[in-house]
């Protein structure tokens, strides 16, 4: 984590929090909306944005929790984590296979870097 410029934290969209504990939230420093209303927190007292990698919360299987669960936890997410971009990715995309039968395989949208803004750049 040390070198590591962005990180992404893999959260299931079927119950991110379960995936984002107090203690992991701590490890990594994550802002949360309690803490930029007082103390602006350890992350705003760095001398050097270099010091603390990006942080990515990337919600995982929308397509297997669907968009208006996926929309709420969007939301949740975005406004407990004040500063931390949220991007959702699917699991799987389906496909038309042999004899018209669906067959699905793993899948990344080609948006998934616009998504992630300029934390991206230099990805191949």
């Amino acid at each position: 984590m040390e070198i590591s410029q962005i990180l992404l934290v893999l959260l299931d969209s079927r119950c991110p929090p379960l995936h984002l504990p107090p203690s992991l939230l701590a490890h990594l420093d994550i802002p949360t909306s309690l803490s930029t209303q007082g103390d602006p927190g350890p992350r705003n007292k760095q001398s050097s944005k270099f010091n603390t990698p990006r942080t990515i919360l990337v919600l995982t299987k929308v397509d297997i929790s669907g968009p208006a669960r996926t929309a709420a936890w969007m939301s949740f997410l975005s406004s407990n984590y004040p500063g931390v971009s949220v991007v959702p990715v699917e699991s799987y995309a389906s496909l038309t296979g042999e004899q018209g039968r669906a067959r699905y395989e793993p899948h990344l949208p080609g948006t998934f870097r616009e998504k992630l803004g300029p934390y991206h750049q230099g990805c191949t």
